[in-house]
């Protein structure tokens, strides 16, 4: 489609009215834009950080610095140490062995705000007194510093390890100062370890209004916004700096050259300890590893900026847009319509991307979002001016416009809207032995890769079997059978989807074993039989069908049990009597189930014994 311009006279007049008209709609739309752009309002702020996002994971993971450790509290700590918190000289030895080791830094993503129970703060205190480069982490609640026990704050220099997300809650920039504390002002933690690492204290450069503009530390300026925040330029997932465990360093299982002269942050990595935080590259981001990306970004210079400059060229970007909306959408016919406007915003996208590449936030949304509503409006006004092309521009709009949706939901639109029912189903939950010490042992894309295959194994048999997947939590599975669809069998279904999963990962063990260099994949599951409340949950616009309640979660404390009687499936009493004679149990006794006042009867579903169909 084209518009010709003709000889004749009313050709010339028509288009030009057109034109005219045109400009009533591209003008104002241009300007909406710009005056967002200026305004920075929150909504498209918002995209534009959903755009980052984007943007790292389409990086990936780059190298961090090489002199930051990490000294993880992870879960052998724990099984080699005992529950946390630990007798502080169990730490003082922890102190003692970096400093001997020639660490440069060691500083602690954890307070000791209460003495120690066996009185051993002196012996900690005495080693952070003899090393240094230690730091201590505390904590601001509100107006209120937790800080660590005077005998350990005096030993130490400090630096706060709050962390503030965005309004998503996802961590994507972090305050390096904090100041209106008692009229006090504080380091954050990594700027704290990063002072000590150069030898500098930091100081701040601001403008005449009293701004932030730069952190000084030594011949080091880091780029802040007016707040004194940073934008943290993660370097990859969880997992991307090295880590050695506490209790590999306290047991002397290291080598001393790797902790040579490095910045060694001692922070929680196990799960239990909560200190997880969403980031653009997940949404369990171990704590200690967001202040050591900090630390890198300075010590590599790696920052991630958004300046004046690219605010001037993304208002240029959008009066620009709105020229090409004018000119040459105007006269393009439906299918160069849609290849330019494609092609202009995967420019638009690339600029961002190779920006976003060398450390500059430059902000795409309002392009992208402009040059959309503009073909929209460009389109929808050829589309009601000129008759002819209503075809046509149905098939240019049905590419953004047209969903594709499940053909039940088509069926039974009522599916669509929230709620559900209580009915009785059977709840399934896997877990994976050990993953902690698998998943340190990989690289991320060779730990994604070994779990991709052994979901799609897993999964591939639960849905043979009836059941439904709702769920992946990390390394574990959670499965329902009998909803959505009735099944009067569901307890059957599920023991028997156990067994098979079991069958299955024999074979599939020493393939992955073999394939990824581990020691062993082991999993344990828990059954539950009972009622529930399954159906769609969620929000008005965004929902997923779940089940939750009583039963599920004591299906899911039913497979922490697997552990503890060292039996790989353990079903409830309910699951035994829904499965009649058609399985081999062992009886388990009575158990606890945390939530519950009433001891609850287990059993033992035997794994050699497997029901034929």
């Amino acid at each position: 489609m084209s518009i010709h311009i003709h000889v004749c006279g009313g050709g010339v007049k028509r288009e030009i009215e057109n034109m005219k008209r045109l400009l009533l709609i591209v003008i104002p739309i241009t300007f909406i834009f710009c005056l967002l752009s200026v305004s920075h309002f929150s909504f498209f702020e918002f995209l534009e950080l959903k755009s980052l996002d984007v943007q790292f994971g389409l990086r990936g993971a780059v190298k961090p610095d090489p002199r930051i450790i990490i000294a993880a509290i992870d879960e052998k700590s724990l099984d080699d140490l005992g529950q946390w918190p630990w007798p502080r000289s169990k730490l003082a030895s922890l102190v003692r062995n970096l400093r001997e080791a020639g660490a440069k830094v060691i500083a602690f993503d954890v307070v000791f705000a209460e003495a120690d129970r066996l009185g051993f703060d002196r012996i900690l205190a005495d080693e952070l007194a003899k090393t240094p480069g230690a730091v201590l982490g505390y904590f601001f609640d509100k107006d209120k510093k937790v800080s660590n026990v005077p005998e350990l704050e005096n030993a130490a220099a400090g630096g706060y390890f709050n962390t503030y997300p965005d309004r998503d809650g996802i961590v994507r920039r972090m305050p390096l100062l904090f100041e209106g504390y008692g009229g006090k002002s504080g380091n954050s933690l990594a700027l704290g370890v990063v002072s000590k690492f150069y030898g500098f204290t930091p100081f701040v450069k601001r403008d005449g209004a009293g701004n932030c503009l730069h952190i000084i530390v030594g011949e080091k300026a880091i780029p802040v916004d007016a707040s004194c925040r940073m934008m943290i330029n993660y370097p990859g997932r969880p997992g991307t700096f090295p880590y050695i465990s506490v209790s590999d360093i306290i047991s002397g299982r290291f080598k001393e050259r790797d902790l040579k002269d490095a910045i060694v942050l001692v922070g929680a990595s196990a799960a239990g300890l909560s200190d997880q935080r969403p980031t653009p590259f997940s949404s369990a981001h171990a704590g200690v590893e967001i202040h050591a990306s900090i630390a890198d970004n300075i010590l590599t210079g790696r920052y991630l900026k958004r300046t004046a400059a690219s605010e001037v060229i993304n208002l240029a970007g959008l009066l620009l847009i709105g020229l090409l909306s004018l000119f040459i959408l105007a006269r393009l016919n439906i299918a160069w319509a849609i290849t330019f406007q494609s092609l202009l915003i995967i420019t638009i996208l690339g600029i961002g991307y190779w920006q976003f590449v060398g450390g500059l936030w430059f902000p795409i949304v309002y392009l992208v979002l402009e040059a959309l509503c503009l073909f929209i409006a460009v389109m929808l006004f050829r589309y009601f001016t000129e008759g002819r092309e209503k075809k046509a521009i149905h098939r240019a709009f049905k590419f953004y416009l047209a969903p594709q949706v499940i053909d039940g939901l088509l069926k039974d639109t009522s599916k669509l809207k929230l709620g559900g029912e209580r009915r009785e189903i059977t709840i399934l939950f896997s877990d994976v032995r050990n993953f902690t010490t698998i998943s340190e042992g990989l690289d991320p894309a060779k730990l994604v890769s070994l779990m991709n295959e052994y979901f799609t194994c897993m999964t591939d048999i639960i849905m043979e079997e009836g059941g439904m997947v709702d769920k992946y939590i990390g390394d574990a599975i959670m499965a329902i059978f009998g909803a959505p669809a009735e099944q009067a069998d569901h307890a059957e279904k599920a023991c028997r989807a156990a067994l098979r999963m079991f069958s299955a990962l024999a074979e599939l063990e020493p393939v992955l074993c073999k394939k990824y260099g581990i020691g062993g994949f082991k999993i344990g599951i828990g059954i539950n039989t009972g009622i529930a409340h399954v159906g769609n949950m969620g929000s008005s616009n965004r929902f997923n069908y779940t089940a939750i309640g009583d039963a599920v979660n004591v299906a899911s404390r039913l497979e922490g049990l697997t552990k503890e009687y060292k039996t790989p499936i353990i079903v409830s009493s309910a699951t035994k009597c829904g499965c009649g004679a058609s399985f081999n149990f062992s009886p388990l006794g009575g158990v606890q189930v945390k939530g519950k006042l009433e001891k609850l009867e287990v059993f033992g579903l035997k794994k050699h014994y497997v029901l034929t169909s």
